[in-house]
């Protein structure tokens, strides 16, 4: 079955899967040439694929998942494991988006409100994976990321530690 369409039937689906999935790929069960042939064969358009200087990857998303804008792809560099993705819509509505994730995944497990109206943050725990929702009403954004926490501390510790050696600077 093509990745795309079998992305949305997965986000669009009323069922609760066992996997949190991503392109058809478990993200706790996937690496980083696994999860960028399944993105750049759904349609994504790459943008910058993460190097030596630059710590993750970006597409460009509007084509996978409408109204999006970016996609950006993390991985721990010692080992390739999954660490974070992230959606960047622009706009801050997120009733549509919000729908879905709840269609998908259940009532949020934590709800936070912002300063303002629309600053939330909807977050799921599901399968050993954080995923949130957040209205950043002040760069007039929603993000939607998929966390392994545990990567994502080890791809921060790798970033550090860079950062701080005599390999230069790094982008964030």
């Amino acid at each position: 079955m093509n990745r795309r369409i079998a992305f949305l039937l997965l986000l669009l689906s009323p069922f609760q899967l066992s996997a949190v999935e991503l392109f058809g790929v478990d993200l706790n069960n996937t690496n980083r040439d696994e999860l960028r042939a399944a993105v750049q064969e759904s349609g994504a358009t790459l943008i910058s694929e993460g190097n030596d200087e630059q710590w993750f990857d970006a597409y460009d998303s509007s084509s996978i998942l409408p109204g999006s804008h970016r996609l950006y792809l993390g991985f721990v560099r010692s080992s390739g494991a999954f660490s974070f993705a992230e959606y960047e819509f622009p706009g801050v509505t997120t009733a549509r988006l919000l729908s879905r994730l709840e269609a998908r995944y259940g009532t949020a497990d934590q709800t936070e409100k912002g300063q303002f109206i629309s600053d939330q943050r909807h977050i799921w725990n599901r399968d050993g994976l954080t995923i949130e929702i957040f209205s950043d009403w002040r760069n007039y954004r929603v993000l939607l990321s998929y966390r392994n926490e545990t990567n994502l501390r080890q791809l921060q510790i790798e970033r550090q530690q860079a950062f701080n050696s005599t390999e230069g600077v790094f982008f964030y």
